[in-house]
């Protein structure tokens, strides 16, 4: 009778969340803070611009609402009159839909170019620490609809500080 032989007591494949992990090292979120630094002030503009088109469409509401005049004489706002002051109304929320999309692109292929950069430089680190204890696959579980169930030995956090020794946040980048 053959005895079954003992698993190798290292596993061979591990797990990293490697957007995870560039987020969460130093560098990262030096990028992420000039990010939003960067974005902050036309993003705060945005809001600023959509809090002004919920009241002018509030006022718009209410004075369309209002009776003026004396009781025989009484009259609303014309229909004309409301018609031209909802469509520039309209025309302002459409035009801040335009902006808050174009700027969503924008950062979004910030982000994408960050991630890639950084990524770029950990991939390396990431192989070296793979071959030296053993592992012969490391897949990505960090996404969403990724093949990957269940994820054990996961080396996420090693590799970060692995990466942080390595590539040291600096203001210069």
């Amino acid at each position: 009778m053959l005895l079954a032989a003992p698993l190798a007591a290292q596993p061979t494949t591990a797990t990293i969340r490697i957007q995870e992990a560039v987020a969460r090292s130093l560098e990262g979120q030096r990028a992420s803070a000039q990010m939003r630094s960067r974005w902050e002030t036309p993003l705060a503009e945005l809001e600023k611009r959509d809090t002004e088109i919920r009241t002018e469409r509030e006022v718009l509401d209410r004075e369309s609402k209002d009776q003026r005049g004396v009781w025989p004489f009484r009259h609303a706002m014309g229909a004309k009159e409301m018609a031209k002051r909802s469509l520039a109304i309209d025309q302002k929320a459409e035009d801040v839909s335009r902006e808050r999309a174009r700027i969503q692109a924008a950062v979004s292929a910030e982000q994408r170019r960050m991630v890639g950069d950084i990524g770029r430089r950990l991939l390396p680190l990431l192989e070296t620490y793979a071959r030296e204890h053993g592992y012969s696959l490391v897949l990505d579980t960090g996404q969403e609809n990724g093949p990957v169930v269940v994820a054990l030995n996961d080396i996420t956090d090693e590799i970060v500080r692995l990466f942080d020794r390595a590539f040291p946040a600096s203001s210069d980048n």
